[in-house]
């Protein structure tokens, strides 16, 4: 994974709940599933000791496709010396694998120098070790972490499975991944990844048990570039499993993945990868969000329902409560729910709003896990029908939307205003913050 080779190729909790010696090598959200034959392979040139060729597709799994979101992100090695971290995320990328280690003695060259790039610019990081199937599963993942250091909040980890070239059983293989991955978890506090490829998970280690507690990270990759943009195709994953987290869809090879652009930043080929769902829901995977929130209950129906009925001039009082998941206390007056447009006076802004681009704050600091109540009152100016939806703002420091969510299209309202006599209440409602494992009350129809 990550380093350009010519075949197949950890992380915080669950939320809302991301090679050893010389001549080591390199390595190679649930939809509906089918059964299906399978795929998996790796990135440009061969790295020691990962010579072996990955190829076809062997056996039959589920196949489970992408969301209708998802996030682009790369990994790498060595074998990308010289990577322009902010160019990376300039073009869209959001995270960044990168090779820490392999066995129990071998260091990537690169390590250091990517490991800092990439939080220098932003990306969510994802440290990641090699599993080498013959060296003690207990001395690697210590080798592994002493060579990461402190670990950050939002930085995962990851342990890369595919060693082919070293021999092994496959319940030798099992038992010493299990064994390895279990004390990455244990030491190090967070989840981690765990990396595959369906020709290694069957056709080595024989489609074991015992792993899906771990967020799955698949190598499989699609005939073409457009194949997997559009996510035409749907890559297979081991029966141990329901989803997929993270998808290598490419090694950077055009003879494996034709029709894929230059990488920004990187000026060689590289692999790359899908994590399925939004920014918002990656950065609350990674538990690095400072500004999160999910939804807990509001005063208003659903905006998929019936409209709230309103004559102009009218004043509705309403509430939102919302759960802080992210890493800082939300402090009275300065978080506060706000009408989207970002800094755009709405049409329904009410006499007790904080102004016409601020609707309310807590009445009291809310630590994280607590729950926050926002007043949220309409006021009806003039006739029509509206569908606005509403964000969080930590004043000063950042949109909600751009750290760990909801997005600025998750909380909506239906409003029906008539120039007439009041009507009755109807219904308009929220959707809740949009999170990795976590339970959301949807909203429906356009901005307004």
């Amino acid at each position: 994974m990550g380093t350009g080779r010519a075949s197949a190729q950890s992380f915080v909790a669950w939320a809302i709940a991301l090679d050893t010696v010389a001549g080591m090598s390199s390595r190679t959200l649930p939809r509906i599933a089918v059964l299906a034959p399978l795929v998996a392979l790796s990135c440009g040139g061969p790295e020691p000791g990962d010579d072996a060729p990955r190829t076809g597709e062997q056996g039959f799994e589920a196949k489970v496709c992408a969301g209708s979101t998802t996030v682009e992100g790369i990994d790498v090695s060595h074998y990308q010396p010289n990577i322009d971290w902010a160019k990376v995320k300039s073009s869209g990328r959001g995270f960044a694998f990168i090779k820490a280690s392999e066995g129990t003695g071998y260091v990537d060259p690169s390590f250091k120098s990517h490991w800092a790039g990439a939080k220098a610019a932003g990306l969510v990081r994802g440290a990641y070790h090699f599993h080498r199937v013959d060296a003690d599963p207990i001395a690697q993942a210590d080798h592994f972490l002493a060579v990461v250091g402190a670990l950050g909040p939002s930085d995962l980890v990851m342990l890369d499975v595919e060693d082919a070239n070293h021999g092994g059983t496959a319940s030798s293989i099992t038992a010493n991944a299990k064994a390895c991955i279990e004390r990455i978890a244990s030491k190090s506090g967070k989840v981690p990844v765990l990396y595959t490829g369906m020709w290694y998970w069957q056709g080595h280690m024989g489609s074991p048990g015992g792993f899906s507690k771990y967020p799955l990270f698949i190598a499989a990759y699609p005939s073409t570039y457009q194949a997997a943009q559009t996510h035409s195709y749907c890559p297979n994953i081991p029966g141990d499993f329901s989803k997929w987290v993270f998808w290598q869809y490419s090694d950077g090879d055009p003879g494996v993945t034709s029709g894929a652009p230059p990488m920004p930043g990187v000026g060689q080929s590289c692999d790359r990868d899908f994590f399925d769902g939004s920014l918002a829901q990656l950065l609350a995977f990674a538990g690095g969000a400072d500004w999160a929130a999910t939804y807990e209950k509001q005063s208003w129906p659903l905006a998929s329902a019936a409209p709230i009925q309103m004559t102009v001039g009218e004043t509705k009082k309403g509430s939102i409560d919302l759960k802080n998941t992210g890493a800082k206390t939300w402090k009275a007056g300065k978080v506060l729910l706000a009408p989207i447009p970002r800094d755009k006076p709405s049409n329904l802004s009410a006499g007790s709003w904080v102004s016409p681009t601020r609707v309310s704050s807590v009445a009291k600091d809310v630590p994280p896990g607590e729950v926050g109540h926002f007043e949220w009152d309409l006021e009806a100016h003039v006739a029509g029908d509206f569908k606005p939806y509403f964000g969080l703002v930590a004043e000063g420091q950042a949109w909600f939307a751009d750290s760990g969510g909801p997005e600025d299209d998750v909380i909506q309202l239906a409003v029906h205003v008539a120039a007439g006599t009041a009507g009755a209440s109807g219904a308009a409602g929220a959707a809740g913050a949009a999170g990795a494992g976590s339970g959301s009350s949807a909203g429906s129809g356009g901005g307004g």
